[in-house]
């Protein structure tokens, strides 16, 4: 029978801020019995197994389905994987669930700008909700993705525009958006893809120049940067991301 530890392994958030970390008991003293019948109308088949003295257990609607568990569990007995003592559960899988629940929530920037203009958008005025739609549209064709039939930047805008207005929501876009929607909906760039600086630069550029390449006023690039830059405190502060440059583009 043999225990130890691993020590900085990361368990589930339980906020949007970094994984909390613990150290894994493992164990090899398992034993595996069995399946036995029970009582149970939807669940009849019982498998139990014991870690480390603790007996484990978990019942099952068939018995292919309990001796499919069984079988895994029996695996990665024999081959030697330790066993989570807390969790009765091979160290594998421990960590694989751990992973999942620690990964990053990854949005769209389409799916993003959504989000947080319906976050803002009770306690904005109207003039701060054009500024902020404006500057999600903006940064959305610099985040538009590839593909083919691509929408043009003045689509982009547009529809973007249409699509992060709060009542809009399960809306059918207008007949000439339908299209810039939908493709912008299944192809615009993750969240996490700021963190490229050559998705960085072409944001830049898209908040600093019209669709015509010609330089935005002074005035109209400073709106476009402040509201992109609160949008990037929202996405740090909801945990999308740890941080962003673009967060201090001047």
């Amino acid at each position: 029978m043999t225990h130890r530890k691993t020590a900085n392994v990361p368990r589930p958030r339980t906020s949007g801020g970094p994984a909390p970390t613990a150290e894994l008991t493992l164990t090899t003293d398992v034993r595996i019995w069995k399946i036995s019948k029970l009582s149970s109308k939807s669940a009849p088949y019982q498998l139990r197994w014991v870690v480390a003295g603790q007996v484990r257990h978990a019942t099952f609607a068939t018995m292919a389905l309990a001796e499919s568990r069984r079988s895994e569990l029996w695996n990665a007995m024999t081959k030697g994987q330790p066993f989570d003592v807390e969790s009765g559960l091979p160290e594998s899988e421990v960590r694989k669930a751990i992973a999942k629940e620690n990964a990053r929530p990854d949005p769209t920037w389409w799916d993003f700008s959504r989000e947080y203009m319906a976050v803002r958008w009770r306690t904005a005025a109207a003039k701060t909700r054009e500024g902020l739609a404006d500057s999600l549209a903006t940064v959305a064709i610099a985040m538009m993705g590839d593909g083919a039939k691509a929408p043009t930047p003045e689509e982009v805008r547009l529809a973007v525009r249409w699509a992060v207005v709060p009542a809009h929501k399960g809306e059918v876009p207008p007949p000439e958006l339908v299209q810039p929607c939908t493709w912008l909906s299944q192809r615009s760039r993750r969240l996490s893809d700021l963190q490229d600086p050559r998705v960085l630069r072409d944001v830049q550029y898209r908040l600093s120049f019209k669709l015509d390449d010609t330089p935005a006023a002074g005035e109209t690039y400073k709106r476009r940067r402040r509201g992109f830059n609160t949008a990037m405190e929202y996405a740090i502060e909801s945990g999308y991301l740890v941080s962003c440059t673009g967060n201090s583009l001047n």
